[in-house]
Order: C-alpha cells, then structure tokens, then sequence
C-alpha cells in the first residue's frame, strides 16, 4: 500500500467541512470516507480499519475528544492515528486532545498545503507501523515455525542419541559375550594342543601342532582384545586401577616378556631414557602394559632380522613420552590418516593389530593421554604414548 491508496475517514458534524476536505484528499488519491457525528464514527471505526482519521473536536451529542477515546479501545483501530479539527488551541484543549490519544491537530480555518503535509506525515507513518507490525508477524510466525522444527529435530537426534547408546551397549555386551563364549571352546583346544606338544612327533604333524599353536594363540590374544575393548568402551577411566608406577620399569617389563620374539629375529633393542628424568606415573599398569606390548611386538613382527628397534623414554613441554622406532617398511598412508580404526582393511598386519591399534588408543584415551603414530623420516615406523602431567608423580 502507498500513500495515494489510504483510507481516511473525516469526521465532521458540517457538510460543507466534509465537501471540501474529501474533495481536496480525492484530488491527492486518497481514500476518504466520512461521518457526520461521533456514532456514525465509531460504527464505521468497528467494521473498517483506516490509515488515518480527520476528528473534528466540536460536535453535538458526543464531542471529538469522547469519541477518540472510544476509538482507541476499537480492535480495528486502536492504533489508527487521529488529527484533531478544532478552533481550539488553547493549551488546556490542546492538552486534553493529546490526552485522549490525538496524535496531532489542525486549527480551524485550515491551510490546505498545511493540512496535506500533515496528513502526508502522518498516513506515512501509520503505514510504515503497519508494514513494521506485519513484517514483526513474519517473524514472529518464522521463529515459532524454526523453533518448532527446531525441537522436533532435536527430539529426533535426542531419540537417535539414545538408539546409538542403546546399540553401542549392545554391541559391547554382545562382543564381551562373544569373547567369552570363545574363551570355552578355546580352553579345551589349549588343553588338548599342551598334551599334542608333549607328544614327540615330526613331518607334517609337527608342522600342523605348531600352525594350530599359533591359530590358537592369535584367537586367544584376540579374545582377551575385545574383552578389553568392550571393558573400556563401556565403563571407560572406571575400568581403571590406579597405581604409582615406574614407567623406565613397565617398559624394561614389556621386552622381557616379548624377549623370546627378539632373540628370535636377531634383533638389537636400544633403550635410552633421559638424564635424570622422573618417570612416576599414577596409571593402571596392567593396561599400560598391554599399550606398550602391542606396539613392541608390532614393531617386532616388522622389523627385519638382525635389524633395531630403539625406544626413547622423554620429556618435551613437561609431556612424558614413550616412543618405539623400528626399521620395518613403515605403515601405508592411508593408515597414518585412519589409524585408530579396528579392523581396518589398511593395518599393516594382521587383524589383531587392527583391533591392538584400536585397543591401545582406548588405553590412552583413558589415562588423558594420547598415541600417535608415524613414519620415519629414512625408513621403519614410529608409535609414540604421550602421558599428560596431571599422571605425573612429583618428587615420589
């Protein structure tokens, strides 16, 4: 709506008055309508909505200021702006006009360019509150709108959440079931695979005890893995039982069980710590243990014979470090990038290492530490266990 499409009604006990002003707002291509008493306004004021009305003060019967005041409490109009016609002016009259909620007036007899540039005035300013109220509706009606999608979005992910939680138990007490029902059948074959070792025998039987000898341990290995995967992955730093521990020693531990292995492929193992370093952690040494023996014997199982893996125990920005170098081909790219993925089809071994890798990080994850790992710059692979200080023990 512009201007030249404005509703005004004229309000005006004289007819000559409502002549000349409804000609006059006709020639500038406004709407006018008009009453000829203070009941013919307020009838009009309930079935019509105006953009501005011209209220004439001295009326019989009912006189311009009762009537603007009746208006005001019209739904239709409350907020239709309302210019006094009077000869009036004093201040008391002027007073009691604004009072009754007039927004201006225009004394009697009026100037036309005076009266036009007011009702311009005005009729702009009452369609510019009605655009500004409809535009304030959209709003209003978009942010219910958004804000109802909005919540039944989140009642949607806050059902998925709970699915997700629902599966990933489920997936863990179906793994640590599995696990178990593994271990079962597997303590029979341990049992009869210890009473075929005894036996002496040669040929392709020995080769056959000593390739189920190793199945075997690979499936026992994994066994105990997913137990572990599925303890941490449920109860997470709960599953833990802290204890002030060495690390220089859960280190020198974890090569004396894998030394069978080292001296097996001819390997040297350098182990350095630096001077004076404390290295008192407040850890679950059973887990850190595993952390560390899975990525030695990664490194073992790619290192070649006669080769070296060094291990340097650090500090760096008040961080103890653990870091195995091996001189093996180095983990594939594509393993850097999704490292900590179990099973994934880009380990560099077999698929205990896949769930190993997977395993270890969950031991960190649970201590507030970190694994990293990475490729060296001539060639092997390193895999570094960073312990943050709040594990370290000052001064034990």
């Amino acid at each position: 709506m512009n201007n030249h499409q404005a509703r005004i009604l004229i309000v005006d006990d004289n007819p000559r008055n409502i002549q000349i002003l409804a000609k006059l707002l006709t020639e500038q291509g406004y709407q006018p309508e008009y009453a000829m008493n203070g009941e013919e306004a307020l009838e009009w004021c309930s079935l019509e909505t105006f953009d501005l009305i011209l209220l004439d003060v001295m009326m019989p019967d009912m006189d311009g200021f009762s009537v603007c005041r009746q208006i005001k409490e019209l739904r239709k109009n409350t907020e239709t702006p309302v210019i006094f016609l009077t000869a009036k002016t004093d201040m008391d009259s002027i007073k009691k006009g604004f009072q009754s909620g007039g927004i201006d007036y225009i004394s009697k007899p009026f100037a036309f360019d005076e009266l036009l540039a007011r009702v311009e005035t005005q009729v702009e300013l009452s369609i510019s509150r009605k655009k500004l109220k409809q535009v304030n509706h959209w709003l209003e009606d978009e942010v219910k709108s958004r804000t109802e999608e909005l919540e039944r979005l989140n009642q949607q992910l806050m059902k998925a959440n709970d699915e997700l939680h629902r599966l990933d138990k489920a997936k863990s007490e179906f793994i640590q079931l599995l696990s178990h029902e593994i271990r079962t059948p597997l303590n029979g074959v341990l049992g009869s695979l210890s009473l075929l070792k005894s036996i002496q025998m040669g040929g392709e039987s020995k080769e056959l005890v000593e390739i189920l000898d190793l199945s075997v341990q690979r499936l026992e290995r994994f066994s105990f893995m997913a137990l572990d995967v599925s303890l941490l992955r449920s109860r997470g730093k709960l599953a833990l039982n802290h204890e002030e521990s060495d690390l220089y020693e859960v280190v020198e531990l974890a090569l004396t069980e894998l030394s069978d292995k080292i001296r097996s492929q001819n390997l040297k193992v350098i182990l350095h710590q630096e001077s004076g370093l404390e290295t008192m952690l407040t850890i679950d040494r059973k887990f850190i243990s595993k952390a560390l023996n899975n990525l030695l014997e990664n490194a073992i199982s790619h290192s070649p014979a006669n080769g070296t893996i060094s291990i340097d125990i650090s500090q760096k920005n008040q961080v103890l470090q653990v870091t195995i170098h091996d001189e093996g081909a180095g983990f594939p790219e594509k393993i850097i990038h999704y490292p900590f993925k179990p099973f994934s089809a880009y380990q560099r071994h077999d698929a205990n290492f896949g769930l190993g890798l997977h395993l270890t990080q969950l031991i960190m994850e649970s201590h507030n530490g970190q694994l990293q790992i990475g490729n060296n710059e001539s060639k092997g692979a390193y895999a570094t266990l960073i312990f943050h200080p709040e594990s370290v023990i000052v001064n034990a």
